[in-house]
């Protein structure tokens, strides 16, 4: 079976990142043989892909040293800001254990492609959550997970970065349990303000926050969505799936977040952290980080 074969069903919702509504069967014909088209051949007449590895990222072969990378690709009609590009800025300026480094970046064609070291990871999405009842502070894993986050995150804002894109396909994790954190296309400059790059898919991710729909960005936006993330992390489920983000957020400004936090497998330490990092007051949302960064592991 080629290359090709074992990936484009994956392709059209994974890789170009679409909803499967958007996908018509011209889009896909042209989508597929353009990228089809770039497979075929080493990209920039030097990396060999192997395999779709993660969200628009495949592994490839350099063939000038034989060494291997990872490719995030990005079809141009998909980003026509040219989102990718800013990323590479940005990441190049860059430099923390925990945040992506790209080194080089190509054009071919339609696509836009980013290369990076490779290393072995898996998205955080498919990492399995602690056991049911199970405090964050009992679960060292994933205590060590967000405390990561928290480090590579604090670089950034001490950079002037605000992420504004975070999502379970921006976190990956090593074999070593290492944390990287991608997806850096929707950052802004937390001095000098304004809305994240407006593009479809991010709006319909459910990881944004209160600010994401009226006002400027800030690291404390972040903070939002680690919140997101963590109680994915020990429920299994988004915290408002039920509502959608827009009544929920004016339901935390009119109530706060106690009628989200109601399930009984949540511990009142973790209740309280997840508490202020969803408050509306940005003050009580940095109390929340620091409760969570002073987290300690115990048996």
């Amino acid at each position: 079976m080629s290359l090709w074969e074992r990936i484009s069903d994956r392709l059209r919702t994974y890789s170009f990142g679409w909803p499967l509504e958007q996908w018509t069967n011209e889009t896909i014909a042209e989508e597929d043989r353009r990228l089809s088209r770039l497979l075929k051949n080493p990209i920039g007449g030097r990396y060999r892909v192997e395999d779709l590895v993660f969200d628009q990222c495949f592994r490839a072969v350099d063939e000038n040293d034989g060494s291997l990378v990872i490719l995030k690709i990005l079809s141009k009609t998909r980003d026509p800001k040219n989102l990718l590009g800013r990323e590479f800025e940005i990441c190049s300026g860059l430099s923390h254990k925990n945040i992506i480094k790209y080194h080089d970046i190509l054009t071919e064609s339609d696509f836009t492609i980013l290369v990076a070291r490779y290393f072995e990871a898996e998205e955080f999405q498919v990492v399995a959550g602690p056991p049911v009842e199970a405090s964050l502070s009992r679960d060292s894993i994933g205590l060590s997970i967000f405390h990561q986050l928290q480090d590579g995150l604090d670089y950034l804002h001490g950079k002037g970065i605000v992420h504004a894109g975070l999502r379970r396909d921006s976190v990956l994790l090593d074999t070593s349990g290492d944390v990287t954190i991608i997806g850096l296309l929707h950052s802004v400059d937390s001095k000098g303000g304004g809305q994240p790059p407006v593009n479809e898919d991010h709006q319909r991710l459910m990881y944004g926050s209160p600010e994401h729909l009226s006002g400027e960005l800030t690291p404390e936006s972040d903070y939002f969505a680690i919140g997101i993330l963590l109680f994915e992390y020990l429920l299994r489920v988004h915290p408002f799936w039920r509502v959608g983000l827009r009544i929920a957020f004016a339901r935390l400004r009119e109530s706060g977040a106690d009628k989200f936090l109601l399930n009984p497998q949540l511990y009142n330490k973790d209740r309280k952290i997840l508490g202020a990092l969803f408050s509306p007051d940005i003050a009580e949302r940095r109390q929340g980080w620091g409760a969570l960064r002073e987290l300690r592991s115990r048996r």
